[in-house]
């Protein structure tokens, strides 16, 4: 029987830039956007609240909910779960934390590092993901109306 998680990730903007998160997890390279699992018992904003404040050091106010994948994709982590994964803007005034760097590049080593990327420059493909992908094009057509 398939099982489904559900995940939740953010679109942290700041002139022209979208915060994108650089990962080796389970030493699997990814290219994703800041966010995560959403515990049991625990609501989508809560959720990314505890994800930004654990990766990057900030407190977020959860915004518009820009995205949601209406196709099945296979957890790359365990078969037995599909995943479904949403999109929200998130806004702060404090300054994320961490190693950032320029490039796309996955650490060698389990972890993760980010990167500020121009929103009209950064290619939907250059995420691991389809979600991430489709989440890359909706944000791409959403920034144009900002």
């Amino acid at each position: 029987m398939i099982k489904r998680t559900i995940r939740v990730y953010g679109f942290l903007l700041r002139q022209g830039r979208v915060i994108v998160a650089i990962e080796r997890i389970q030493g699997v390279p990814m290219v994703k956007f800041p966010g995560g699992g959403v515990k049991v018992h625990e609501g989508l904003s809560e959720a990314l609240i505890r994800e930004f404040q654990e990766e990057l050091g900030i407190q977020v106010q959860v915004g518009e909910h820009i995205y949601v994948n209406d196709f099945a994709v296979t957890s790359m982590f365990n078969s037995e779960y599909n995943v479904l994964s949403h999109f929200f803007m998130v806004h702060s005034e404090g300054e994320p934390q961490g190693v950032f760097v320029d490039e796309l590049e996955p650490p060698n080593h389990n972890g993760e590092h980010f990167s500020w990327q121009a929103i009209d420059a950064i290619s939907p493909e250059s995420f691991t993901s389809p979600i991430e992908q489709a989440a890359m094009r909706a944000l791409k057509a959403r920034a144009k109306t900002l």
